[in-house]
């Protein structure tokens, strides 16, 4: 398992919000089934419009491929994602 964080500009807080509500098809089901079990979300309480995800990761191969592909990218879309603005950091392993 491997951590990584995912940070952007939104159109809409309240929408990007509303994707990521725990339920019948939220973003953590779509995550969950790309191999992203647990994945956190966070606002910046100065800029609502910046967004990011803390997301633990099974398989990191599967995991990108989902969100390059059409998928995810629609995905992206429908929640406002500026993806020019998108950011990913991979945990790093220090041994």
């Amino acid at each position: 398992m491997v951590s990584v964080m995912a940070f952007h500009k939104v159109e809409d807080s309240k929408r990007w919000l509303k994707a990521w509500k725990p339920g019948p098809g939220s973003r953590h089901e779509d995550f969950r089934r790309h191999g992203a079990p647990r994945v956190r979300v966070f606002q910046s309480p100065d800029d609502p419009k910046l967004t990011g995800l803390l997301i633990e990761v099974e398989d990191l191969k599967a995991f990108k491929s989902f969100l390059d592909s059409p998928e995810g990218s629609k995905a992206k879309a429908a929640d406002g994602v500026k993806s020019e603005t998108m950011k990913v950091l991979n945990e790093v392993s220090q041994s």
